[in-house]
């Protein structure tokens, strides 16, 4: 089953090749968003499969835009993406729910772990074809 991935990011650019494979495989849908206000419209209209914020958006630390997300709909999956050491990460995600994390360069295979992790807590529902 396809996932639907929202992406918040000003780097769009950097991470549409590495994902380019999940996409042409139709194992991931991508949707992107470069700002806050865009990401949270696009949560109300409809739950992602998996939200995937950067480092910094829009001048702010990601971690900010994952709490906003939170107050809006608290079942969303998010990741974040982050170079913190795992102390340092368990302490600023701190009540945040989420599923994993992705370094700042992140490679096909770190996209595929998160895949696996998402799978694991929220398997993917199929729907009988008539």
């Amino acid at each position: 089953m396809q996932r639907r991935l929202l992406i918040a990011t000003e780097n769009r650019a950097f991470y549409e090749p590495i994902l380019e494979n999940l996409v042409k495989d139709r194992r991931i849908e991508v949707e992107w968003t470069a700002d806050a206000a865009t990401t949270l419209t696009r949560v109300k209209a409809a739950r992602p499969d998996l939200l995937i914020v950067d480092a910094r958006i829009g001048g702010r630390d990601g971690f900010v835009l994952c709490r906003e997300v939170l107050k809006i709909d608290a079942f969303v999956n998010m990741a974040a993406v982050s170079d913190l050491d795992d102390d340092e990460f368990h302490e600023a995600s701190e009540g945040l729910g989420l599923v994993g994390r992705l370094p700042s360069r992140p490679v096909i295979g770190d996209f595929e772990r998160l895949l696996e992790l998402l799978t694991a807590i929220n398997p993917p529902s199929f729907s009988a074809q008539p």
